[in-house]
């Protein structure tokens, strides 16, 4: 007879959580010679039967209570092994928030992790204890991190989320290669820096340049080791996001018209070395200075060669300056005299270093309008060491309309010391002028054998360490920021001048210019009209420069009965648009008014013409130069600048001035119509006399024989049908 089959008790009824090896479960049997198949075993987890026992062994994989049940086989009676296991549930990977890498001035970054259990848990790696659904892990060190987290009420362990925060993106300058920034394999790892890029340039290593022309350089932070050495050649541009650091014994030198740009607001640190050459120079020259450092650099130890008496600032009214101990302050303008050294004839350029911290972010500088208009004025200037866009500064600062400040008149004059000092006072037309219609330089007389050269006109670029003079219209700053900084690479950041090609659209604006002077052999001074758009016929700030600097020799035109060096008009420009001119002379003689240059319209089929009033007469300036006779003094009543010859009876429609020949030779005067019989002729000297006429001629041709001079004339024709012809002949 068979006994039945029997089993002893589980070794344990365990409870473990998911993914956790079973530790073995045994079962004793007797009769049996096998078992069948495990019945509610945890997924993972199976049973096998050897030498009377029952084990039960695997890694579940799911969670809940099982109940098993094993078949006996081989003895008699139908008995199942039975016991139970119960898997807990794993706590769910934390997931991923926001992770913050590395930057060039913090060298961890963090990472936020949300999904956790709802009470208290454990994170690793680090054990790191806490409650609720998210936390913040800081600082997380670069590199790759697998966390999990354990349920502290379940014990269990979720599974793994990594994270990477990377090493950051710094470059360190080697020089293994070349000495030039743009070569890959001088930097490591390889590759040239970027704008996202922490440079280094370490201690006793080649130095380092910014090369070739008109190339721009980008970094996100800059940091200058003590021996490390770094120069921007000229023309070159040094782009920094963030701070620039030059620890004691580094070396950061930005060559004459190089430019360091930053792009935000950060406090740099150390000393660099800006160096600026002068504009052709003589001795007694004022240069209007701005320093685009900071620190203890005095007066006279930039310029220690010039007289220290003659170091001053301008703030409506000259002020004189302790060289000596006065050090440069942010956006403030000085006039320093030339070097001692210096020639009083040949003009030269001199080169100044400039020492310091680099300036960068939001400078204010504080103005108060004078209560001498004519003097209302303050001597500031460019306080970065890059070129500034004189646009963006007007629009930020014109009074009115400002968008950061609205104290000033919105136009710029800048010095030129292009003649030389004359019985101990210097020529005020030298000051050129410059706002949003465009800009107005400075020249000598047409026989003049003085002056520098420096008649270049100033345009929307300020160089770096330039100073200028504003108008003041109201109390409080005129404000410079980062965003004034240029980094066009078109424009090279070289003396203080620099010519562009006109356009017909500048910043956004229509532009159509005529530039006239007036000269005589000695003096010379140029006036700007501008048919610009959003400008006005009236007086707008930004677009119409006041003309509060009048030399020798003035030319300007009027709004009512004020006077401007530049004015801006509305587009459309009509051909019926007069505009009244004026002009200052201290001496009787002649004047020449000429065309300086056009652009936008202009530079097409349009005329312009000037209009004499005191000799009834319209002369092309597109043509010829106007040169008239005058006495001393100021007259605003005699010019106009017009575009046709419509009015005053001189109708020009179909320009039947090119069908009139007037030449001269032999002192006799020939006047030919090719299109219509001459009816009568009019003949005026310079100063308006009339010194020929005659009313009954009705012919094609007439000859001239009786007039006995020699000199610049005036001849008016007019014709049968009523047209009239006026053009100058200087008669030989």
């Amino acid at each position: 007879m068979t006994p039945n089959n029997s089993f002893g008790p589980a070794s344990s009824n365990p409870t473990l959580c998911v993914n956790t090896i079973l530790t073995a479960i045994t079962l004793s049997t007797t009769t049996a010679t096998g078992i069948g198949a495990a019945i509610s075993l945890p997924t993972g987890v199976s049973a096998a039967w050897a030498t009377n026992t029952i084990t039960i062994t695997g890694t579940p994989t799911v969670a809940g209570v099982f109940n098993y049940s094993i078949p006996l086989l081989g003895g008699c009676g139908n008995v199942n092994a039975t016991g139970t296991i119960t898997i807990k549930a794993l706590p769910t990977a934390p997931t991923i928030g926001n992770i913050t890498q590395p930057t060039c001035t913090t060298s961890t970054g963090s990472v936020v992790l949300n999904g956790l259990p709802s009470g208290s848990w454990t994170l690793n790696p680090g054990n790191i204890p806490g409650s609720g659904t998210s936390t913040t892990i800081s600082p997380l060190a670069p590199g790759t991190t697998d966390f999990t987290v354990t349920d502290v009420v379940s014990g269990c362990t979720s599974l793994q989320t990594q994270v990477i925060i990377s090493s950051g993106n710094s470059k360190r300058w080697l020089g293994t290669t070349s000495t030039d920034w743009f070569t890959d394999s001088n930097w490591l790892p390889t590759g040239v820096p970027d704008a996202n890029t922490c440079v280094l340039v370490p201690t006793n290593v080649v130095t380092l340049y910014i090369s070739g022309t008109n190339k721009t350089a980008f970094a996100n932070t800059l940091t200058i080791a003590d021996g490390g050495k770094l120069e921007v050649n000229s023309g070159n541009t040094l782009v920094v996001t963030n701070i620039v650091t030059v620890d004691t014994g580094g070396t950061l030198k930005l060559q004459n018209s190089a430019n360091l740009i930053q792009i935000n607001n950060s406090i740099n640190t150390g000393t660099i070395n800006v160096l600026r050459d002068t504009a052709p120079i003589i001795l007694n020259d004022y240069t209007y200075w701005s320093s685009p450092t900071s620190g203890s650099q005095t007066l006279l130890e930039f310029s220690p060669n010039t007289n220290p008496k003659y170091f001053l600032t301008f703030s409506n009214g000259w002020q004189f300056l302790n060289a000596s101990t006065a050090v440069f302050e942010k956006g403030i303008g000085y006039a320093i005299l030339a070097p001692k050294v210096i020639s009083a004839s040949a003009p030269s350029s001199i080169t100044f270093q400039f020492n310091g911290t680099p300036n960068n972010g939001i400078v204010p500088v504080s103005v108060t309008p004078g209560s001498n208009s004519a003097l209302s004025t303050k001597l500031i200037g460019n306080p970065y060491p890059s070129a500034l866009d004189a646009d963006k500064f007007i629009l930020a600062n014109r009074v009115g309309l400002g968008t950061l400040s609205q104290t000033i008149s919105g136009t710029l004059y800048f010095w030129t010391h292009n003649q030389p000092l004359s019985a101990g006072t210097y020529p005020q037309s030298d000051y050129a002028a410059y706002n949003l219609t465009g800009g107005i330089g400075t020249g000598i007389g047409t026989t003049s054998t003085t002056g520098t050269g420096n008649s270049t006109k100033p345009t929307r670029w300020i160089a770096s360490g330039q100073g200028f003079e504003v108008e003041t219209k109201a109390n409080g700053n005129v404000t410079f920021t980062n965003d004034m900084r240029t980094i066009d690479i078109n424009y090279i950041n070289n003396n203080f001048y620099k010519n562009v090609n006109n356009a017909n659209i500048e910043n956004g604006f229509e532009k159509n210019r005529i530039w006239l002077n007036l000269t005589d052999d000695k003096n010379f001074s140029q006036t700007l009209i501008g048919y610009v758009e959003t400008a006005t016929n009236d007086y707008d700030p930004g677009f119409d420069g006041a003309y509060i600097r009048i030399g020798k020799n003035g030319f300007y035109s009027l709004i009512g009965n004020k006077i401007f060096t530049i004015q801006g008009r509305a587009l459309p420009l009509t051909t019926s648009d007069v505009v009244p001119l004026g002009y200052k002379t201290e001496s009787k003689g002649n004047l020449t008014i000429s065309i300086d240059s056009i652009d936008g319209l202009f530079a097409g089929n349009q005329d312009i013409f000037i209009e004499d009033k005191l000799l009834n007469t319209i002369h092309n300036l597109k043509a010829a130069p106007y040169t008239f006779a005058t006495k001393k003094g100021t007259f605003n009543d005699r010019f106009v600048l017009r575009y046709s010859k419509t009015n005053l009876g001189l109708n020009d429609p179909n320009n039947i001035s090119s069908n009139v020949i007037i030449s001269s030779k032999n002192e006799q005067i020939k006047i030919q119509s090719t299109v219509e019989n001459i009816a009568k002729v009019f003949i005026y000297d310079m100063l308006g006399k009339t010194i020929y006429k005659n009313l009954e001629i009705d012919q094609r041709q007439i000859l001239i024989s009786d007039l006995k001079t020699q000199q610049v004339l005036i001849i008016k024709i007019i014709l049968n049908n009523g047209r009239i012809v006026t053009e100058k002949l200087v008669n030989q």
